[in-house]
């Protein structure tokens, strides 16, 4: 039957009608077929995927069709396994045969991926005969390996089981789906974590809920056993954790599970909890469907020894507290509980559900021993850490109790008598509201812990101003709030000092600087906090400036370097100070009056000697932030910044002469060009940090000063090829190239042999680590000066051009960042490429001839693929003929790609569009496409079907278009037949 010579969609619509057939109407022609199918694997794809006739399957088992699996095939990107036809079409015939079913089943071997596809035909067929096979599917889930591969279609044939009413089969496959291992039977591709009891089911937020859902038919079918099967695999998963651990005491923590519903405090999901979600759903589904036969398995959790199936209990209860009424009131009145830490949670959220279900009696007496606060055992524990922590043994104990009491009327409140919400009223009053009673910690969110004041705006205001610096002056954080989710702080009283202040500013004038030197926060506060109150302008500058003048006089204040104090010290009103300054010159600060620029140009030349970065903070190490980010570590620092306000000012100065236009004039005041000169030597300044500002403002530098910038222009660029000249060099000048993407023709003649550096030092690996990709921005630099030129750039003078240096020295990466700067500058500039195309093409032709004198070396594969992207910008007047050489030299970089295959589709969206002005040519460029391919196409978009379709059409294409199509469909993808079969008639 096979025939090269006649073609592929021939030979494949004569072996359809046959597979469409009962193979016994034509038995003389089975072993032709059979041997056809065997050696041919084109016809054998076609076969299956057309779906032949159930009766063809008895007769592909007999002749092995299904004895052994494909052998995994050796590619580029290792060894790929493929697709199984004759278990793929097993798994579509199942319920016709399943028998043979079982039969493969029994028999397969092979990877884990064919075992998990032959679940999926067992699962199609009767469960009487799934549990014939059972067995052996038990065996492979023993396995770490191949259960982890499996178990989630193992679940998929447990619903199956469960759905169809089979018990003893479901709960059998559940058991060894879910037993626990030790963390060493890990999975595969998963890392060892601590001591976690491990298994073979995926742990996440996804897989978990598939899990779940996947019990609901065997929970609805036996709730009883489903639960005591999890509750042993859960109490095992604990067993297996504490061994590791070496923890003899286990049974007795359960500080893993915050909650036992489902709560945004348990996060990051271990399996014990996968097992404790489950079990808590099949015994809240049992409770629903029969409560008195569950009421036994509830209160054996309540005085089990474990102590996360107490806290079970406990949850049931108070979900289900009108059906468990006895078990209920003793639970809420059993002293251990009010005050056991562990089941805190459950037994708070039983007293908030569970107390309306008391009797009158009951409920009083609760609530008396709730009014009568902790145990005098507590209270003694209480004494004792006060007494470790020097606190004040009473006040502490009375504090405590007080909160004690607060939090438990809080949960019974809609039930209290006038009389006892009073009491609750006064408490509320007297210690503050309260917030998640019923947690013993409360994790935010996004796990931020709040700052708060001690006290409110309004008692502020009662102090009198002496007593304010008094208050202040003695005022420490409460420990009782250091580990909430709010916390006390000086920051946050800083601020509502500030606003106090700044509200009545006559009131405090003579205070002021007293308030601001007891603390740095309280000085913050009066330089960042708004006031909701109108002031004038000129009044809160002349404070601020007022408060950073008298403060800097202070050397300890100026100079101080401790990091030790818990909120940054004096270092962080240094830089609230600098932050405060820069907004008056760089935002616009419209209020900011004139005449008090000089003070603030006066503070600046102060800070701009700021301690802070240190050497050591100036060069972090390798994993800390701004680790060879110069330009990171600037922003973060006061010195930098400091600096890079003053450069801001001095525009700011310069600008307000509406005559001071273009570059040259002197327009530096002397006191600032003299910091500048000091500050631009690497010899008197040490940091990179602040050279690098000197990189990041070059341009404003020599706007503001060009005569300056020119006679320091080596300083800002060292020359030297010694290390520490390097690192100044990169420090400023990735800095300068990633903050300005203008290129002034003025700034550019004195830069040009600074870029001939600069593309040196990326050819030999000297560029910053920063985030913003400096590389790129060099690139968009000299793509961009190209363009603004037309010199040809395969002339001396092109030879000798930036771009060209940059393409004959950088490594392949750098390449492809140019040549993609190249597409994206004809992409975003349209209107421009009457005058870009030309010199683009011409850059694309003469790399493309390099790429090709390399033998097109996979150096050149990401640099093509670049140039590949300005057909997304070709002008109109371009054809797939007059690109055809260039089209033609991207070829040998199709199909390299290990993931996704960028030139590929780039190549694909341009044919589309192509194909209407010129079908055949566009067709035999797509076959040269496919001829470069080491392995079939996956998935095609939706491009390839324009292309074809537009190519079928055409008369002249037509023929081409149909052996491509037939080329496709050998490899498997069919998808594009009803194209021939649409213009073959």
């Amino acid at each position: 039957m096979p025939n090269k010579e006649i073609p592929f969609l021939t030979q494949a619509a004569v072996l359809e009608q046959y597979a469409k057939s009962d193979p016994s109407s034509a038995p003389e022609l089975l072993d032709l077929i059979a041997d056809a199918l065997t050696t041919n694997s084109e016809l054998r794809i076609h076969f299956f995927r057309v779906g032949p006739d159930p009766r063809w399957m008895p007769v592909l088992w007999e002749r092995g069709f299904l004895a052994k699996p494909p052998e995994p095939i050796k590619t580029e990107r290792g060894y790929v396994l493929s697709r199984w036809e004759a278990q793929e079409f097993l798994i579509a015939v199942a319920k016709d045969v399943p028998e043979i079913v079982v039969e493969h089943i029994r028999s397969i071997k092979g990877e884990s991926v064919y075992l998990e596809r032959a679940l999926v035909a067992l699962r199609n067929i009767p469960s009487q005969a799934i549990e014939k096979a059972l067995p052996t599917v038990i065996d492979w889930l023993k396995d770490p390996v191949v259960g982890y591969a499996i178990a989630m279609e193992s679940l998929e044939l447990m619903k199956k089981l469960a759905s169809d009413g089979n018990k003893a089969a479901a709960l059998q496959l559940l058991r060894s789906i879910t037993k626990p291992l030790p963390a060493t039977d890990r999975k595969p591709d998963e890392l060892l974590r601590r001591a976690e009891a491990n298994t073979i089911l995926p742990v996440d937020e996804f897989y978990s809920k598939f899990f779940w859902k996947a019990l609901v038919p065997l929970r609805e079918l036996d709730p009883r056993n489903t639960a005591l099967l999890l509750a042993e695999q859960l109490r095992e998963a604990l067993r297996i954790e504490a061994e590791a651990l070496n923890d003899t005491n286990y049974e007795k923590r359960s500080f893993w599970r915050n909650t036992v519903e489902e709560s945004d405090q348990d996060a990051f999901l271990q399996y014990k909890d996968v097992l404790l979600v489950g079990l808590r759903d099949t015994l809240e589904a049992w409770i629903d469907a029969d409560a008195d036969e569950a009421h036994v398995k509830v209160a054996e959790y309540l005085q089990d020894r474990f102590e996360i199936f107490r806290r079970l209990g406990l949850h049931l209860l108070q979900r289900f507290p009108g059906r468990f009424r006895q078990l209920v009131s003793a639970e809420l009145l059993k002293p251990e509980n009010i005050d056991d830490v562990g089941v805190h949670h459950e037994y708070f959220m039983l007293l908030q559900e569970g107390y309306a279900h008391l009797d009158g009696g009951n409920q009083h007496k609760l609530l008396q021993r709730i009014l009568s606060g902790p145990t005098e055992d507590k209270r003694a524990e209480i004494a004792e850490w006060a007494n470790k922590n020097n606190a004040d043994r009473g006040e502490y104990i009375e504090n405590y109790s007080k909160r004690w009491t607060r939090d438990r009327l809080w949960m019974i409140r809609d039930h209290l008598s006038a009389e006892t919400k009073e009491e609750l009223q006064r408490l509320l009053s007297e210690i503050g509201e309260v917030d998640h009673p019923e947690y013993t910690h409360w994790i935010s969110g996004a796990f931020w812990v709040s700052n708060v004041s001690p006290v409110t705006e309004g008692e502020l205001e009662e102090k009198g101003p002496e007593q304010l610096v008094e208050y202040l002056k003695e005022w420490r954080p409460s420990p009782q709030t250091r580990f909430g989710p709010e916390q006390e702080s000086y920051g946050a009283l800083g601020q509502q000092v500030g606003e106090v202040i700044l509200s009545s500013l006559e009131t405090y004038q003579d205070h002021l600087l007293a308030i601001a030197s007891i603390r740095p926060e309280y000085a913050v506060g009066l330089l960042k906090h708004p006031s909701k109150n109108q002031i004038d302008a000129t009044a809160l500058w002349n404070l601020r400036l007022n408060v950073c003048e008298r403060l800097l006089q202070d050397e300890h204040i100026r100079t101080d370097m401790d990091w030790s104090l818990e909120e940054g010290g004096w270092i962080s009103f240094r830089r609230a100070a600098i932050d405060t300054l820069e907004k008056a010159v760089t935002e616009g600060e419209k209020g900011f009056p004139d005449e008090f620029l000089p003070r603030l140009r006066d503070l600046l030349i102060i800070l701009v000697d700021d301690p802070d970065p240190s050497l050591e903070s100036d060069r972090p190490k390798d994993g800390w932030l701004g680790h060879g980010d110069p330009l990171t570590v600037a922003i973060n620092h006061n010195r930098s910044e400091a600096l890079y306000s003053l450069i801001r000012y001095s525009l700011k100065i310069a600008r307000k002469d509406p005559g001071q236009k273009g570059f040259g004039p002197q327009r530096f005041e002397r006191s600032v060009k003299e910091v500048m000169t000091h500050k631009v030597n690497k010899n008197t300044e040490p940091s990179f940090a602040v050279h690098s500002v000197f990189g990041r403002e070059f341009n404003g530098l020599f706007w503001l000063d060009q005569a300056w910038v020119v006679s320091n222009i080596d300083n800002i660029f060292p020359p030297g090829d010694d290390d520490e000249s390097i690192a100044f060099y990169i420090a400023a000048w990735d800095s300068f190239i990633v903050s300005d993407a203008r290129i002034f023709a003025e700034v550019f003649q004195y830069l040009r042999p600074k870029y001939e550096r600069a593309i040196d030092n990326v050819s030999k690996g000297y560029v910053t680590k920063s985030h913003l990709r400096p590389v790129e921005h060099l690139a968009n630099h000299l793509v961009a000066e190209y363009f603004e030129r037309d010199y040809d750039i395969r002339s001396i003078e092109g030879q000798q051009s930036l771009i060209a240096k940059f393409f004959n020295v950088v490594g392949p990466e750098a390449r492809a960042e140019a040549a993609w700067a190249l597409g994206r500058k004809c992409n975003q500039d349209r209107d421009k490429i009457d005058k870009f195309w030309p010199r683009a093409k011409s850059l694309w032709h003469w790399r493309a001839d390099v790429a090709s004198s390399a033998g097109h070396s996979t150096d050149f594969d990401r640099e093509m693929t670049g140039f590949a992207s300005l057909l997304h910008a070709a002008p109109q007047v371009e054809s797939i003929v007059s690109l055809w050489p260039l089209l033609e030299g991207l070829l040998p970089y199709i199909g390299r790609s290990k993931t996704f295959d960028r030139i590929w589709h780039i190549l694909q969206e341009y044919l589309a569009k192509e194909v209407s002005r010129d079908p055949l040519r566009t067709i035999r460029y797509y076959r040269l496409m496919h001829d470069q391919l080491k392995a079939p196409v996956f998935y095609y978009a939706d491009e390839a079907k324009v292309i074809l379709e537009a190519g079928a059409a055409n008369k002249e294409a037509r023929e081409d278009t149909w052996k491509l199509i037939d080329k496709i469909a050998r490899s498997g993808l069919t998808q594009f037949n009803h194209i021939f079969e649409t213009y073959a008639g």
